[in-house]
């Protein structure tokens, strides 16, 4: 049987660190999981299901299950928006200087 190390981490940062990822790589992975946290609350809250919610984005109920099931590899940054657009949600970024 393979041994495998576990790996731990409590911040957003530390993870990208374990993973290799660049400063600019880990602020991305922050940005796409907080707006997946907030699409997957906005779905619940909403009483939609995947179908109503595909239908509103002409696109299939699997794409969608597939998003929600964190299985869909290739998503745009827009796309993720559309989402949340279609969710009633809009968006406002906020954009600071790196110290």
């Amino acid at each position: 049987m393979t041994e495998h190390t576990v790996y731990e981490s409590n911040t957003p940062e530390e993870l990208g660190k374990l993973l290799g990822l660049s400063d600019e790589e880990t602020e991305l992975m922050k940005l796409r999981a907080d707006i997946l946290i907030k699409i997957t609350n906005a779905m619940k809250d909403s009483n939609l299901t995947h179908q109503e919610l595909a239908k509103k984005l002409n696109t299939s109920r699997t794409r969608i299950t597939r998003i929600f099931n964190g299985k869909e590899e290739h998503i745009t940054f827009d796309y993720l928006l559309k989402i949340l657009y279609a969710l009633g949600y809009k968006t406002n970024i906020e954009f600071a200087k790196i110290a």
